[in-house]
């Protein structure tokens, strides 16, 4: 009876967990644990900075550039998990996205400005990184509307 009470109970965890799982997964935004309301977020924020500072100084432009989306990508997730974010909070989010985003366009207009043959040499890479860009701003706009 208990083992048949515990498979019961595990059924009906799975029941519940599986839906918002698969909510999850289908928005393909990274799980934050850090939301903007949380008092340790700009000591998150502050080392995404100095991740992308010394990327900067190493002249790895387009490691920079991925930094940059990747942090855009997980303020866009920040923003939407945090349901107990105030107005202020969620601006803030949003504002460090939006920075994010043009400094990643203007790290790879730059890396194919001066650097063509570097441009060539990771193209596959610059190209995922302008499409990634041109969504977020393309969302931007339709967002606006």
């Amino acid at each position: 009876m208990k083992s048949e009470l515990a498979l019961f109970g595990l059924a009906i965890i799975f029941l519940i967990y599986m839906p918002l799982e698969n909510s999850y997964a289908e928005s393909q935004l990274p799980k934050v644990m850090i939301l903007p309301d949380h008092p340790f977020w700009g000591f998150k924020v502050a080392f995404e900075n100095i991740d992308e500072f010394v990327a900067a100084v190493s002249d790895d432009k387009v490691k920079l550039s991925e930094l940059k989306a990747k942090h855009a990508e997980e303020r866009q997730a920040e923003i939407e998990q945090c349901d107990d974010c105030t107005e202020k909070q969620l601006k803030k989010a949003e504002g460090n996205r939006q920075e994010k985003i043009e400094q990643g366009k203007e790290v790879i207009a730059n890396i194919e400005q001066k650097m063509p043959e570097h441009a060539q040499e990771k193209s596959n890479i610059i190209s995922k990184l302008k499409t990634v860009f041109s969504i977020a701003t393309e969302l931007d706009d339709v967002n606006k509307v």
